[in-house]
């Protein structure tokens, strides 16, 4: 995407990331997070962005899957797993707190959009559907593990940190905005993420 946009405003481009500065502020909110839940420096923290907007609602990768995914990291990597996500996703993700208990952090639903900067900022990876999450985990070059379905994959460039899933089911991508199977990111496993976690991180 961003190659075409260079191409119509008649510049060379040149595999150039994008720029967001964060604010003091933010940076103080993520590193007070942490601290306030005893998260150390060097420890293993992943970002789960559990939803998406409300245009692109099947975007979303299945409850079960995080869930999975989070006993995975905890049991396997030891990691310190955030929960993210905006208004849409407090029912999503209650449920997925409840059943996870002690597992994972719940960073809330109510946050700034700074705060939610803030809050990336301090993650070393995030996983995430075709979001703003996953935009704001690329331009603060985080590892990033995207999940594409419904969406196109070769419009995201994760500049080398990170991985892609795709669903290859065969009517993806479709850029259906409603969809009564959801079966593009239910065709991604747990066990696919999590091996994509793995590689991200040795690298």
């Amino acid at each position: 995407y961003q190659e075409i946009i260079y191409e119509i405003s008649g510049l060379a481009y040149k595999n150039d990331e994008y720029i967001l500065t964060v604010s003091a502020e933010s940076r103080k909110f993520g590193e007070f997070f942490l601290k306030k839940n005893k998260i150390k420096k060097g420890d293993l923290v992943v970002g789960l962005n559990t939803g998406s907007g409300e245009v692109f609602a099947t975007k979303k990768w299945a409850i079960e899957g995080f869930i999975k995914l989070s006993g995975m990291l905890n049991n396997k990597l030891k990691a310190r797993i955030l929960l993210l996500g905006g208004p849409n996703e407090i029912q999503r993700n209650k449920e997925i707190k409840s059943r996870l208990k002690r597992v994972i952090i719940d960073t809330g639903c109510h946050n700034s959009l700074q705060e939610f900067i803030g809050i990336i900022n301090s993650c070393s990876l995030v996983v995430s559907g075709d979001t703003l999450a996953m935009q704001i985990a690329i331009a603060l070059k985080k590892k990033v593990v995207a999940l594409f379905g419904p969406t196109c994959h070769q419009e995201i460039d994760l500049f080398g940190r990170g991985e892609k899933i795709v669903s290859d089911v065969s009517c993806a991508p479709c850029y259906r905005q409603n969809c009564d199977s959801g079966k593009c990111m239910k065709s991604i496993s747990p066990e696919e993420v999590f091996a994509a976690i793995k590689r991200s991180i040795s690298k």
